[in-house]
């Protein structure tokens, strides 16, 4: 008789911010599992402490939880570690200490470079204005409604363009 074996795990999604992550753990079981018997799930996330994944349901052969992102996570790979699941046998699943993993991204994007420099005098009014972010941005985010460009307290008029390849967004 085999104890329970993880067959997947699932992270929706994939690559997480910040907020509330899904985890489904699909096992494989023959004779079929005991669902009074809950297993642990955490995650760890890269230099962390494991975290517990809170249950939401088991049934069958699929277990789901929920585990919050705090931006006190470090950015990175996070391990999922599963044990206690049991079958129906009483056979008792060992710790699988990497059963799946995650990327956390807790860290915001961040302007790393402007062209002209920031603060910069004489520069012409009809000058095109260049900002450069430390990753890929959500396109529908960078827009004239979310970046503006001031003389002063005088915010300028003009469109604000999103290029993903260089990650800039130039106005």
């Amino acid at each position: 008789t085999e104890k329970p074996k993880v067959d997947q795990v699932s992270v929706n999604p994939g690559v997480t911010g910040l907020g509330r992550v899904i985890v489904i753990v699909y096992f494989e079981e023959a004779i079929g599992l005991d669902n009074s018997v809950e297993p642990t799930v955490t995650m760890t996330p890269s230099g962390g402490t494991p975290i517990t994944v809170n249950p939401l349901s088991f049934d069958a052969n699929t277990w789901t939880g929920t585990v919050q992102i705090l931006s006190s996570y470090s950015s990175g790979q996070a391990v999922i570690s599963v044990s206690g699941a049991a079958d129906v046998a009483g056979n008792l699943r060992a710790a699988d200490a990497a059963a799946g993993a995650v990327r956390i991204d807790s860290q915001g994007p961040a302007v790393v470079s402007t062209i002209p420099p920031q603060e910069q005098a004489g520069v012409s009014l009809s000058a095109r204005v260049k900002a450069v972010f430390s990753e890929t941005m959500d396109p529908e985010s960078v827009s004239d409604q979310t970046l503006g460009l001031f003389l002063g307290d005088q915010q300028v008029e003009g469109r604000v363009e999103y290029d993903q390849t260089s990650l800039s967004a130039t106005f």
